[in-house]
Parts: C-alpha cells; structure tokens; sequence
C-alpha cells in the first residue's frame, strides 16, 4: 500500500524527470514560428513620451494634463503623477488608444473611490500618446442603482457619440 508521503514522493520525481526531459527553450527558438516578434517596451517607448490625463467636469472645457510616461507605467500611476487623484472623490476613467490603423479604441477603466485606486483587472499598462478621459462622477446612490438595473439592457442608457 502506498502512502501519502510516498505518493508525494513519487509527484515531485516525476515532476522532475519532466523538468529534465523538458526541451528547454529550444521551443520558443523556432525559424518557422508563426508568431509576430514584438520588441520589448524599453525600446518601443520613445526618448520623450507622454501619456495626456483629460480632465472634464460637467459642462466646462476639458483641462489637460501631462505625465511623463516611463516603461512601466499604469494608470493608477498616471493619475497620481498628473494630480488628477486629487480632483475628483468619484470619477469614470476612460484610456483612449489609437491603433496602428489610426483607428481608436476606448478601455474603461473601474475607478473604486472608496480606496481611491483602479481596480486591479483595469490598471491596464500605459502606451505612448495614450489619452486617459477623467470625467467628474457626480451621480447618486439611486442614480447608481437605476444603472445598474438597466445595465443588461446594454447601450440604450450610455452615451457613444464620442470616438
């Protein structure tokens, strides 16, 4: 009969046996691989990025900031370096990113007010020439909840004009 200890014995040696059989990475040196070959981040990012913060509240002009943008920057990072943590207690977040097709894509981005953070699955990574739209949330507790209860119903509530 075999016991637990044996049998965890017997894991990590088979475990091990893969490891050593394993081809290493003579795998991801593959000539005939049909994956496109990306640069790393340090060498896409230019010697003078920026990533711009759009601040708008109500009805006013849009006020715009800038943030130096470094290899790593995310957005809960570029709101605090730009100061826009600091204007808003709730706020929607939005990044605007222009495609290689010169075609633009809105991310929205989950701002929690109560811990003043973005939600970690939305802190996306940041690109140069990114706009992140910080709009003044001034709705309610049932405004809130009224969304929420339209929510399934999809566009009919929200606003798309904008690109």
């Amino acid at each position: 009969m075999v016991t637990g200890r044996q049998k965890t014995a017997m894991s990590l040696a088979g475990i091990l046996i893969l490891i050593a059989a394993a081809p290493g990475c003579s795998v991801l040196r593959n000539e005939h691989s049909t994956m496109p070959v990306v640069a790393p981040v340090a060498e896409q990012t230019p010697a003078r990025a920026h990533v711009v913060v759009e601040l708008r509240t109500g009805q006013q002009k849009p006020e715009y900031l800038r943030a130096p943008l470094n290899d790593t920057m995310l957005v809960q990072t570029a709101l605090k370096e730009s100061g826009a943590l600091n204007r808003f207690h709730s706020m929607n977040v939005t990044i605007v990113r222009k495609l290689a097709d010169g075609h633009k894509v809105r991310l929205p981005v989950h701002f929690n007010p109560k811990k003043r953070r973005v939600t970690d699955a939305t802190n996306f990574a940041l690109h140069p020439d990114d706009v992140i739209e910080v709009v003044e949330d001034t709705s309610t507790l049932w405004d809130r909840m009224i969304d929420s209860a339209l929510e399934p119903l999809g566009p009919v509530t929200r606003d798309y004009r904008r690109s």
